[in-house]
């Protein structure tokens, strides 16, 4: 396992919408579907592969969110994500189950 792997693995965090929100409107939050693996996207992008984050967005794997997006998520009860950041973006996974120790 590389470093930059290990750094980013233990930089894995949980939180709500909420905290999430002001990147998503600054354009700096980048959506990882359940299709790829939070970790290898967030690596993509650390690492500067190019062809793999081209590879993602085409594939619709990894997107920023549509202001319609963001609004639809503003009305939902918070819901969580995993994240991490790679500066200057943070990248976000939902999860589907909300009913834990977060709230």
């Amino acid at each position: 396992m590389s470093t930059i792997e290990e750094k980013l693995r233990s930089e894995v965090q949980q939180t709500h919408w909420d905290a999430l929100a002001i990147h998503a409107e600054r354009g700096r939050l980048i959506m990882v579907t359940p299709q790829i693996d939070l970790l290898e996207a967030a690596l993509a992008v650390a690492q500067d592969r190019t062809k793999d984050v081209e590879t993602y967005l085409s594939a619709g794997l990894i997107h920023k969110l549509t202001e319609a997006q963001i609004a639809a998520l503003d009305a939902e009860e918070n819901p969580k994500f995993n994240f991490v950041i790679v500066q200057p973006f943070v990248l976000a996974s939902r999860l589907e189950d909300t009913t834990d120790a977060l709230n």
